[in-house]
């Protein structure tokens, strides 16, 4: 983890540093013997194979679209409304 990512997954649950330390050795503890690393992404850090998150399907998928359409995907549009509008 670099420093900020520590800043970060700390400070969102407003841990002191000796919790946030406890938290980690104990992840390290708990760690399946098949998973050799914790990954951190999102707040969290993840037991993992590698030294990086797998991909979520999903994200594949959209990276994919993207490569097909560098412009944008074609009538495909962000939108948001109002709270009056469900």
């Amino acid at each position: 983890m670099t420093p900020r990512e520590w800043k970060d997954m700390t400070g969102i649950g407003g841990w002191s540093m000796s919790a946030g330390a406890e938290h980690v050795r104990q992840l390290v503890l708990d760690q399946p013997s098949n998973k050799r690393y914790l990954v951190y992404g999102l707040y969290v850090l993840r037991p993992c194979e590698s030294p990086e998150i797998p991909l979520n399907p999903l994200f594949a998928q959209l990276a994919e679209l993207a490569e097909q359409y560098p412009g944008g995907v074609p009538g495909a549009a962000w939108v948001a409304h109002g709270r009056e509008r469900n």
